[in-house]
C-alpha cells in the first residue's frame, strides 16, 4: 500500500509516495528524471514495498514540488534536498 507524505526541506515543499515499513531506516529511494514526477515509480514502489521501505519524492520545479525561483536547481542543490528529505524521513541507509 502506498501512503503519500509531504516533507519541507529548507522551506521547500516536496511531496512523497512511500511504500513498506515506514520506520525502516533503510530504504530503497527512486529519484525521477528530467522531466518527471515521483508517479513515474508507483508500480516499483509498490512490488518493493512488500519486502522493503521505499520511498519517492517530487523534486522542486517538478511534479506536485515547490518551484522556487531561488532554489539551486543544479545536482549539487538536488543532492542537498535529498540529503535533507532523507535525513526528516529517519533514512540512514539508502539503495
Amino acid at each position: 500500500m502506498l501512503s503519500r507524505a509531504g516533507v519541507v526541506v529548507r522551506g521547500v515543499r516536496s511531496p512523497v509516495v512511500q511504500a513498506g515499513p515506514p520506520d525502516a531506516t533503510e530504504a530503497v529511494v527512486f529519484v525521477h528524471g528530467n522531466p518527471g514526477p515521483s508517479d513515474d515509480w508507483s508500480d516499483l514502489l509498490g512490488r518493493v514495498g512488500s519486502f522493503a521501505r521505499a520511498i519517492a519524492a517530487d523534486f522542486p520545479g517538478y511534479g506536485r514540488a515547490d518551484k522556487p525561483p531561488d532554489f539551486n536547481y543544479t545536482i549539487a542543490g538536488y543532492a542537498d534536498h535529498l540529503a535533507g528529505l532523507l535525513d526528516q524521513l529517519g533514512v540512514q541507509r539508502a539503495h
